[in-house]
C-alpha cells in the first residue's frame, strides 16, 4: 500500500525528487483480492475479540516466505510491526485498497520513480502486467529483487540498501 500511496503522492504533488515504490500490487486495486481483504478484516475481528494473533502471524509469512534465517528474521520483526495496527486502521487501509485506479495517472509523475517488487511477494499479482503498467510512468525502472517477498528492505537489508543508494545517486 505505501508504494501506491507514494506514486500517488507523486501524481498529486511534483515536488518529489525521488520515488521508491516498494511491493506495489498495481495502480488499480486488484478484483481477485478485493474478497481477501474483507475475509482479513473479519480474522482480525475474531483475534481482537478472542486475544489472538493469527492474522498478524499469516500476514508475516506472506509477506516474508523462506525458510532460511534470512527470512525467518524478516518475520519476526514484521510480526512485531503487524501486531501494533490498530483494527480501525486495518480497516480504513483495507477499504482504501480496494478502490483505487491510478493508471491514467501515471504519465503525471515527474519524479525519478522506481518500483521494487520482491520474486517471492505473492501480493503483487502479475509481475508481467505490473511491469507494463510501470512503464507509464516516464523514465522509471522496474526492478524485480530475487529471493525476496513483499517487504524487501526488511527481507534483504544489505542488498536493498544498496540498490537504494544506487537509484538515489542517479
Amino acid at each position: 500500500m505505501g508504494g501506491v500511496l507514494a506514486v500517488r503522492y507523486a501524481i498529486l504533488y511534483p515536488a518529489p525528487k525521488y520515488i521508491m515504490a516498494l511491493g506495489v500490487p498495481g495502480f488499480t486495486a486488484l478484483e481477485e483480492a478485493k474478497d481477501a481483504w474483507s475475509k482479513r478484516i473479519e480474522q482480525f475481528r475474531a483475534d481482537v475479540k478472542e486475544g489472538n494473533d493469527t492474522l498478524a502471524v499469516a500476514t508475516a509469512e506472506r509477506w516474508l516466505p523462506g525458510n532460511e534465517e534470512r527470512s525467518r528474521a524478516a518475520r519476526a520483526k514484521a510480526l512485531n510491526m503487524t501486531r501494533r495496527c490498530s483494527l480501525k486502521g486495518y480497516i480504513v487501509c483495507a477499504d482504501a485498497i480496494r478502490q483505487y485506479d491510478y493508471t491514467d495517472q501515471l504519465s503525471n509523475v515527474k519524479a525519478k520513480v522506481m518500483i521494487v517488487i520482491g520474486e517471492r511477494d505473492t501480493a503483487v499479482g502479475s509481475v508481467n502486467r505490473l511491469s507494463h503498467a510501470a512503464e507509464r510512468i516516464p523514465g522509471s525502472q522496474f526492478v524485480l529483487m530475487e529471493g525476496v517477498g513483499h517487504l524487501p528492505p526488511v527481507h534483504d537489508e544489505q542488498r536493498f540498501e544498496d540498490l537504494m543508494m544506487r537509484f538515489l545517486k542517479t
